[in-house]
């Protein structure tokens, strides 16, 4: 990114709009995930806002590449506790578990969208299924990520719970009771 503060809007439409379309026409037969959770919220070196479910929904879009052969190794980030959401999360999407909604801002960020363009101009020379996406990408996420539920941008008077949160085992236990079916 050209700027720190990205979150699951704006890595979802580089991971839909890049890293997937790549991915494809690659073909891997094995996937191999640095799972570094370097851009979670609250990370205090990563500079980003990606939410554990984020994590997840990306990790469920891996799951159709390789026949579902996908291996996440941990390492990297430095908040344990979005790391311990996070993996608990790619956990979930790994065994097929039901995924928490996912909330996405209504309009992706002005710079990453510059990225984006950036990216995609340069890389079509080498992916051909790049090519389609060159001439633009909208605005507006309903079209540039094709999941999760939009909101309007948050108010500055609303809190971030990842900076809040404090995992105990009973919130765990008690979150994965609720999507047990």
């Amino acid at each position: 990114w050209n700027k720190s503060g990205m979150g699951d809007t704006e890595y979802l439409a580089a991971f839909t709009k890049i890293v997937l379309p790549i991915a494809y026409q690659f073909n891997p037969e094995l996937v191999l995930v640095s799972a570094g959770f370097d851009a979670a919220k609250g990370d205090p070196l990563g500079g980003c806002k990606v939410s554990p479910e984020g994590y997840a929904h990306m990790t469920h879009l891996l799951s159709s590449l390789a026949n579902g052969k996908i291996v996440l190794a941990l390492e990297g980030g430095y908040n344990l506790t979005s790391i311990a959401y996070s993996m608990v999360l790619c956990t979930k999407a790994l065994l097929g578990d039901p995924l928490p909604p996912l909330t996405l801002n209504k309009e992706i960020n002005r710079s990453a969208l510059e990225s984006l363009h950036d990216v995609i101009r340069i890389q079509c020379k080498y992916w051909s299924v790049l090519s389609p996406f060159v001439k633009t990408l909208p605005v507006f996420n309903e079209d540039i990520v094709p999941l999760g539920k939009y909101v309007k941008p948050e108010s500055k008077l609303e809190i971030d719970f990842m900076e809040n949160l404090k995992i105990e085992e009973s919130n765990v236990i008690n979150n994965n009771d609720q999507f047990e079916t």
